[in-house]
C-alpha cells in the first residue's frame, strides 16, 4: 500500500491552492447569500480536489487537504500581517478558512478511506478453482 508520493505531487497540490484562491475568491467579494454560494462553491471545489488526491495518494490521506489550502492560510494571513483589520479577519476570513479546510481534509480522508477499501476487498476475493 505504501505509494512513494513525489516531490512534485506537494507542488502540484500548492498549484491548485493557489488557482483556487485566484479564480474563485472574487466570488467572495459581495455580501449576503451571494458570498454564501461562493463560499458553497469554493468548499465544494476543494473538497472534489482532496478527494482526487486521497485517491491517488492515500497513504497522506487528510493532509493533501492541509496542502491544498496551505495558499489560503498563506494569503490570508499576509493581508492580516500588512493590512491589519482583525476584525475583518475574525468575521470573514476565519470562517472561509475553517470551511475550505475542513471541507478539503474531508474530501481527501474520504478518498483515501473509498480506494482502500476498494484495494482491501480485491486483495481479498479468493477465486474457487
Amino acid at each position: 500500500m505504501s505509494l512513494r508520493v513525489r516531490w512534485y505531487s506537494y507542488a502540484i497540490a500548492i498549484v491548485f491552492g493557489l488557482l483556487i484562491a485566484f479564480f474563485l475568491t472574487p466570488l467572495l467579494q459581495v455580501d449576503g447569500a451571494a458570498w454564501i454560494r461562493g463560499l458553497c462553491l469554493m468548499a465544494a471545489v476543494s473538497a472534489v480536489l482532496g478527494l482526487g488526491f486521497g485517491v491517488t495518494f492515500p497513504d497522506k490521506s487528510w493532509r493533501w487537504g492541509l496542502w491544498l489550502v496551505s495558499p489560503f492560510w498563506v494569503l490570508i494571513l499576509l493581508s492580516l500581517l500588512f493590512a491589519g483589520m482583525f476584525y475583518m479577519f475574525l468575521v470573514r476570513d476565519l470562517p472561509l478558512l475553517i470551511v475550505v479546510t475542513a471541507t478539503a481534509c474531508g474530501g481527501a480522508y474520504l478518498g483515501a478511506r473509498i480506494i482502500r477499501r476498494q484495494r482491501g476487498n480485491i486483495s481479498t476475493i479468493k477465486l474457487d478453482t
